[in-house]
């Protein structure tokens, strides 16, 4: 995205790089969706400070998802909707039916309303309150002790188009779709769905260039002036 719409140079690198890599040389850390199984807590404990001291750290679905659970965020873990209860009911099915059934609880793909605070930084350049956001999988973000954390929220409003498995119709309205926290001089950012959708989804896609150029320009809790 940024180096097609915005010819900013992009630096990539694999996670396993990330042992090694000098992360003072970054102002910013994308983490896309992908698989974080592998990534130590080393690297949770480099982050943390480097954002404390200025870093720009945005997570984007599993990338966002690994974020929260190495404790890189106040907001606490949110299960997935395919992940079960503490005390689960469990009905006994067949192999046979497996990708059928695991179906019923995830969004292959659908176009859904969102509601994003205009007035925070991060919504700059978006005039309507109403923002249509591409959704797929069964990744929910959770909400932050920060009220003012949860930038753009998901709304119960029909699926524009597409359709919603009925697990998150009922846990996904009020979670968060992008939510922000400062922590020092920098920031984490998430999102709980990629908002550059295959490069073309140009409505949402303002979300990221707000987040990489003015990731640092709003107030932490009890925060009176910028730094």
């Amino acid at each position: 995205m940024l180096d097609r719409e915005a010819e900013v140079a992009v630096t990539l690198r694999e996670p396993r790089e990330f042992t090694d890599l000098a992360l003072e040389r970054y102002t910013h850390i994308v983490l896309p969706d992908g698989d974080y199984t592998a990534v130590g807590s080393a690297l949770a404990e480099r982050l943390a400070l480097w954002v404390r001291a200025g870093g720009i750290l945005v997570g984007v679905k599993r990338g966002a998802l690994w974020a929260v659970d190495v404790g890189l965020t106040e907001a606490a873990h949110a299960a997935s909707s395919s992940e079960l209860d503490e005390n689960p009911e469990i009905i006994r099915a067949d192999y046979v039916d497996k990708e059928a059934l695991e179906a019923l609880d995830r969004t292959a793909g659908a176009i859904l309303t969102a509601d994003i605070d205009t007035s925070h930084p991060l919504g700059a350049g978006l005039a309507s309150r109403e923002l249509p956001l591409y959704r797929s999988g069964t990744l929910t973000l959770p909400n932050a002790a920060d009220r003012f954390a949860a930038v753009v929220a998901w709304t119960d409003r029909p699926p524009i188009a597409g359709l919603l498995a009925d697990s998150q119709r009922e846990r996904l309205p009020g979670t968060p779709a992008l939510l922000a926290e400062r922590h020092g001089a920098g920031s984490v950012i998430l999102f709980s769905d990629n908002p550059d959708h295959r490069g073309y989804w140009h409505g949402s896609q303002r979300l990221m260039f707000n987040v990489l150029y003015l990731g640092a320009s709003f107030l932490a809790p009890g925060q009176r002036f910028a730094d």
